[in-house]
């Protein structure tokens, strides 16, 4: 087979010079240059900017959520140990939760915990980073393999304001599954208790693809920029998916909810607020601003900014918010 490489760029481009310029920045002030150059990824990969005032779209929405909403209601959706307890006590009837061993922010103390025989570690407090291990954890490999992970990225890099209200943490918790297991992760997307679309998320680890479905399992589009997977058929447990996701979206304006199915049983993964931090596109575009009509943003009289410190340049979220976070009711 013949590939063609793809043509090197004598200069870096006005977004790269950018991002550049945002990297030197201190931490205090990097979150807000890094909202702009948002802006500009958002004119370059969708061929239009975002618009603030009246977006209509629902990765513009995402935008106004990350840079306007301050609602304590987003408090619960970035913390995975306190989201374990929120859809326990909000879908009991629904999924089945991951068991959670140890939380902690020195690995060296997993050397004295019982762990199962397959178990995750993962950050409390950020997204797509996950180390698999069996039986006794090699603690000095751990260290190596999780070096910055306790680095407050959501917010300094990405301003997604919910991650400064998470503690800033190491979590094991039981594998869904065994090692070789190839489960299909289900994204709901979750408008006031109604699913509007599924993104499936399918060989995450080796051939990763990704496709879009209705909630009758109807293919719809899929994720621009992003490896299409094959066909997923029709979940056997769809029904009970899609019950626990609306279970769990109720009280939120939108909300996306991962579940797995492994032996007849619907599993808890997670919720996010900020789904790929508002630059994934999907295809065909029409897609984009249909979701987005089902998203009733709240006002800017319901997202009051809260009296605490957010600085940007802390590596765990500040006593005030920790505080805040904790009198949000689960």
């Amino acid at each position: 087979m013949t590939t063609t490489a793809a043509p090197q760029q004598r200069f870096p481009s006005a977004a790269t010079l950018y991002r550049r310029a945002v990297d030197a920045l201190p931490l205090r002030v990097r979150h807000g240059a890094w909202y702009h150059y948002r802006n500009l990824r958002y004119r370059r990969d969708f061929g239009r900017w975002p618009s603030v005032h009246d977006p209509q779209y629902f990765t513009e929405k995402v935008l106004w959520r990350i840079a306007h909403d301050r609602r304590q209601l987003l408090a619960v959706t970035c913390d995975k140990a306190r989201m374990k307890e929120w859809a326990r006590q909000n879908a009991p009837a629904f999924v089945q939760i991951p068991r959670l061993r140890w939380q902690g922010r020195d690995l060296r103390e997993l050397a004295d915990v019982d762990l199962p025989e397959h178990w995750v570690l993962k950050p409390n407090h950020r997204s797509a980073l996950v180390q698999f291990g069996s039986g006794a954890p090699d603690v000095d490999d751990l260290l190596s393999r999780t070096a910055g992970w306790l680095d407050p990225l959501q917010w300094v890099a990405l301003g997604e304001w919910a991650y400064t209200l998470a503690d800033a943490s190491y979590l094991v918790e039981d594998r869904i599954g065994v090692p070789g297991d190839e489960l299909t992760d289900f994204k709901f997307y979750v408008f006031e208790g109604d699913v509007a679309l599924v993104h499936t998320d399918t060989n995450r680890f080796t051939h990763r693809g990704h496709r879009l479905y209705s909630p009758d399992w109807q293919w719809v589009g899929r994720a621009k920029g992003m490896p299409t997977g094959e066909d997923v058929p029709r979940p056997e447990l769809l029904e009970e998916m899609l019950e626990a996701a609306s279970a769990m979206g109720r009280g939120f304006d939108f909300i996306r909810v991962d579940l797995y199915q492994h032996d007849g049983q619907v599993w808890f993964g997670e919720i996010t607020p900020y789904p790929g931090s508002g630059t994934i596109s999907w295809q065909p575009d029409e897609l984009d601003l249909r979701i987005g009509r089902r998203w009733r943003l709240p006002s800017f009289d319901e997202t009051p900014v809260p009296p605490v410190d957010h600085g940007a340049d802390r590596r765990v979220a500040s006593p005030g918010a920790r505080e805040a976070a904790s009198r949000v009711p689960l």
